[in-house]
C-alpha cells in the first residue's frame, strides 16, 4: 500500500507498507514514512491500541506534554498507544520505518501489560522485530519509559467530558448532550476541552469515529457499515471527515489496505 497526502501548510506525507491480519483480531503493520515540512497537532486513539517499533532515519520528532515540547531522545524507540490515549506530535522533515502490532479492546491488551498509563515511549535495544510474536516478546525487555500523553492531569471537567465521549462516540451523540451530561454550558466546555487537548469536543468525537472507521475499512468492512458502526448516519459527513483529516477517500483507502492485506503471505 502506497499513499501520498498533502498537508495544509504545504508539506506532504508519503508512506508505503503492508498490513497482515493475524489470529485473535490482531494486525501486523510495516511502514516506511517520509514527512516533508512540519506535522503538528493532536492525535487521539479510539478503542484500539497500537505498539510501534520505530527507527528514525532523519528529521526531528517531539511530543508536546503539559505545554512543554519534549524531543524524542532516541533514534530507535517503542511507542505504546493504549486505547483512548491522546498525544500531540511535532515532526519536521522526518524519514522513518516502523513495524507495529495493533488490536482492539481496552483491557487485557499488550498495551496495558506494558505498564503504560496513557501513551509512553521506550528506548529500543537492537533492530526492529521481524514479526508480531517477536514484537510482543520484546515488550517484557523494555526499560523505563517516558510519558508522552498530552497532559499529566486533566481537570475533573475535561476528564468527565472525555470519558463520556470515549463511551458514547459510536452513538448519535451530540455536544449538546455532552454539555448537559457534565453540567456546564457548551461554550465553557469547548473552551476548557480545547485548552487541555488542543481540539474541540466535536473534533475529538470525529477523530475517534474516523480512527475506528479506518480499522474497519482496512479489515474489509463495507463503507456504509463502517460509517454506521462508528456513529455516522450521513455518508456525506463520513466522507467529509475523512477529507478533513487528510485521509484518502474511504473507498480508495479500503481498496488499498485490502489489496495490501491480500498480498501478505
Amino acid at each position: 500500500m502506497e499513499e501520498r497526502r498533502e498537508l495544509p501548510d504545504g508539506g506532504s506525507i508519503w508512506s508505503r507498507g503492508r498490513r497482515q491480519n493475524l489470529p485473535g483480531g490482531l494486525w501486523w503493520l510495516e511502514q516506511d514514512v517520509r514527512c516533508r515540512g512540519k506535522q503538528v497537532g493532536p492525535f487521539p486513539m479510539a478503542a484500539g491500541w497500537i505498539i510501534e517499533f520505530i527507527e528514525v532515519r532523519r528529521g526531528t520528532l517531539a511530543f508536546r506534554r503539559d505545554n512543554d515540547l519534549k524531543p524524542v531522545p532516541w533514534r530507535r524507540f517503542v511507542w505504546v498507544l493504549p486505547a483512548f490515549s491522546v498525544v500531540h506530535m511535532d515532526w519536521t522533515d522526518v524519514e522513518l520505518r516502523f513495524v507495529a502490532v495493533a488490536g482492539e479492546g481496552r483491557h487485557g491488551t499488550p498495551a496495558a501489560a506494558s505498564g503504560a498509563i496513557g501513551s509512553q515511549i521506550f528506548p529500543l535495544r537492537g533492530g526492529l522485530p521481524a514479526d508480531a510474536g517477536s514484537a510482543l516478546r520484546r515488550l517484557s525487555t523494555l526499560d523505563d519509559g517516558v510519558q508522552v500523553e498530552i497532559s499529566s492531569s486533566f481537570s475533573p471537567l475535561v476528564r468527565r467530558a472525555k470519558r463520556w465521549l470515549d463511551q458514547h462516540y459510536r452513538e448519535r451523540a451530540s455536544i449538546a448532550q455532552l454539555a448537559n451530561a457534565v453540567g456546564v454550558s457548551h461554550a465553557h466546555l469547548s473552551r476548557e476541552f480545547r485548552r487541555a487537548l488542543g481540539m474541540s469536543p466535536l473534533g475529538y468525537l470525529h477523530h475517534l469515529r474516523s480512527g475506528e472507521a479506518l480499522a474497519k475499512l482496512a479489515s474489509g468492512e463495507r463503507i456504509v457499515d463502517a460509517s454506521l458502526d462508528v456513529g455516522y448516519s450521513d455518508l456525506s459527513r463520513f466522507y467529509k471527515q475523512f477529507h478533513r483529516l487528510g485521509c484518502s477517500a474511504p473507498g480508495r483507502y479500503r481498496e488499498r489496505t485490502g489489496r495490501a492485506s491480500r498480498r501478505t503471505p
